[in-house]
């Protein structure tokens, strides 16, 4: 069994229910999930490919944690990490791509500066 076939409830059940309120039925769910593993491929993003995701937790982050680990490999980070941190965790899983949202720390996409 794989992860999308876990997915296959009803249609019209709800699948994903978080705090901020945002209900997902099974059919929405996967909606949303075949739409994003779709956006992926078309960067070049497939089996093989590491994906890092900075993202709080919450709907948007169970439906690009789903998508990239169908698509490639998911790899979460805390996006509360120091631009060091990112930049570690970066190199060790050595990821092709990062997710995460306009309002997440600027630390996740900001090079790590270095002293001399």
């Amino acid at each position: 069994m794989n992860l999308f076939e876990l997915l296959a409830g009803e249609d019209n059940d709800l699948a994903l229910v978080t705090p901020e309120g945002r209900s997902l039925t099974y059919k929405q769910l996967r909606e949303n999930i075949v739409e994003l593993v779709s956006q992926l491929n078309s960067f070049g993003l497939t089996r093989g490919k590491r994906i890092a995701i900075a993202m709080t937790n919450g709907s948007p982050m169970a439906i690009t944690f789903l998508a990239a680990a169908l698509c490639g490999t998911a790899a979460p980070l805390n996006p509360k990490y120091k631009q060091d941190e990112f930049a570690f965790y970066y190199e060790d899983t050595q990821a092709n791509a990062l997710i995460t949202l306009s309002e997440e720390p600027e630390a996740a996409i900001s090079p790590p500066s270095h002293p001399t």
